[in-house]
């Protein structure tokens, strides 16, 4: 902040302040459903909060040590290269059955990706009626779905608490 006026430099530490403060909040609120091991497929909502903050709050510090601690940005580049078959299928394959097996057995190994097209949810939904070989069944897809869908009620209750500095109107 050398050069800036002290001013501008005040009003930039208080928006900063209040921004670690915020992400502070999302991370404990992240870590009270959060896995005590590993990461897993559980349908707790930490899924649909935690891949969101990942992305709206890069660089706050408080959320970067968390996301550090976690081996966050490892594993969501571990899910990605694990994703590929499944993918591979989503888009390339005819068979509605077989897009149903390759989603949820690959879905326990790529639950961190924030890549999901916007109509997953609903083109999964649809699959349910496919006869799916052995004891495959959709709770992989139930707990991911669960947890992005609470998880995202989660992230929405803590962000409405923001008490952070306000904008000033325009012009002034």
């Amino acid at each position: 902040m050398k050069g800036v006026p002290s001013s501008v430099a005040a009003e930039a530490k208080k928006w900063s302040d209040a921004i670690e403060k915020h992400g502070a909040a999302h991370v404990a609120e992240v870590k009270k459903t959060l896995p005590k091991k590993e990461l897993a497929l559980d349908g707790k909502p930490w899924l649909g909060h935690l891949v969101p903050l990942r992305e709206n709050f890069r660089g706050v510090d408080s959320v970067e040590a968390f996301l550090k601690e976690l081996a966050f940005d490892k594993k969501v580049e571990a899910q990605a290269k694990g994703s590929t078959a499944m993918w591979n299928a989503w888009w390339n394959e005819k068979e509605e059955a077989k897009i149903a097996q390759a989603v949820l057995e690959g879905l326990t190994k790529a639950f961190l990706l924030d890549t999901f097209p916007s109509d997953f949810s609903e083109r999964m939904e649809s699959l349910r009626k496919v006869k799916l070989p052995g004891k495959l069944d959709f709770a992989a897809f139930d707990a991911w779905s669960k947890g992005w869908s609470d998880g995202l009620k989660q992230y929405e209750a803590v962000w409405r608490t923001w008490n952070g500095p306000k904008l000033a109107p325009a012009g002034k």
